[in-house]
């Protein structure tokens, strides 16, 4: 697709880019041949991939963001298998014992991701777009399969991250208080259903809080106090990209742990940080840590200043996947600079508009003169 894209179109605009958006990339490459412990020339080629990857994308979106809902619609039809699969193993049970759902080698914390991305595009669809009732129909049942495939997933922070993106898009003026009050008294009495009565879900819920004694969730706690020492210890320059996983053992035996978290955290000594801040921090300092949330804050400061067809979706999209994040991953997410590419594209294009302006409104007074 690169390939095709710079044999066919013009030269990616470079200098559209934020700043920032380069230099995490260079300093994410300089961490690893520098001060990782090995050179992991993988990740440097997976790295350049994705900051290319991201600038031809946003410079595809930027010559036509009508094909922004053509994106979302091909991510929706092509995550409607996993959500199926997922939700088939959440019925059945006896799979999963009740407690998680992993498709075919996908995590339920990728899955939640897919899922909570296609969830917030037909939220947004449905109360910030003109569409026939048909179109609205189909939209509310697919947001309701894919929260289904979410509870299936047993991603908490997606459920929460959902809660927080549908304040964000429901429109304020539009909304009755009635309207509001209606649905909460509705979400009541299905709560009551679902947390009273002896089906899946309930079963599924209190298998979940009784697990949390023992999964990864809860480790991420003793992960957290493990990537706080690393911080301290390196504050400014970070242990290298991606080298959180090899440090961990050592970092951990200098953590003050008790024999309970000893045990729970057990011989599995390799471990993300799963918090997107204490990974950027841990890895990459506090350099990397402003480069990579520096020009994400510019793009969506950048985006606020516009009122387009896309500017909100695409803000809520990169808050809600970083909000995810303090939960799990981000930089290392495909979907990631995927929205990255989205934002960057509709920047991009306010760019060029506001330049085929200036242009037009220059020859249109050396004409008149």
């Amino acid at each position: 697709m690169i390939l095709i894209y710079l044999l066919a179109e013009p030269a990616i605009k470079w200098q559209y880019a934020p700043t920032g958006f380069y230099l995490y990339f260079a300093w994410a490459i300089i961490s690893i041949l520098v001060w990782a412990n090995i050179p992991d020339y993988y990740s440097i080629f997976r790295l350049f991939m994705w900051m290319l990857t991201t600038l031809v994308a946003a410079n595809i979106i930027a010559r036509n963001t009508d094909l922004i809902p053509r994106i979302f619609r091909v991510y929706i039809v092509s995550t409607l298998y996993l959500a199926y699969v997922a939700i088939r193993d959440f019925i059945g049970g006896a799979s999963t014992g009740l407690n998680r759902v992993d498709v075919e080698g996908i995590n339920q914390n990728l899955l939640a991701s897919q899922f909570l991305i296609c969830i917030i595009y037909l939220l947004y669809n449905y109360f910030r777009s003109e569409n026939k009732p048909f179109v609205k129909s189909i939209s509310i049942g697919l947001i309701i399969l894919f929260l289904l495939a979410t509870i299936a997933s047993g991603s908490r922070s997606a459920m929460l991250t959902i809660a927080i993106a549908f304040l964000l898009i429901l429109p304020k003026k539009s909304v009755k208080f009635s309207t509001i009050m209606q649905a909460g008294f509705l979400v009541i009495l299905v709560g009551y259903f679902l947390f009273n009565t002896d089906n899946v879900f309930a079963r599924f819920l209190y298998t979940r809080v009784e697990a949390t004694q023992t999964d990864y969730g809860a480790n991420r706690l003793i992960i957290w106090k493990v990537a706080q020492n690393m911080v301290i210890d390196n504050p400014v320059i970070g242990v290298g990209y991606r080298n959180f996983p090899s440090e961990f053992n050592h970092y951990l035996q200098q953590t003050s742990l008790d024999m309970a978290e000893w045990q729970q955290i057990g011989n599995q000594t390799r471990r993300g940080t799963h918090n997107a801040i204490l990974e950027t921090l841990s890895e990459l300092g506090i350099i990397g840590f402003l480069f990579f949330y520096g020009f994400q804050f510019k793009l969506m400061r950048r985006l606020n200043l516009h009122k387009g067809k896309y500017d909100l979706l695409a803000i809520i999209l990169l808050i809600a996947i970083n909000f995810n994040a303090l939960f799990g991953d981000l930089a290392n997410l495909k979907y990631f600079w995927l929205i990255v590419g989205i934002c960057m594209g509709i920047m991009m294009k306010h760019k060029l508009d506001n330049l085929e302006t200036r242009t037009s409104l220059a020859y249109q007074s050396d004409y008149s003169n």
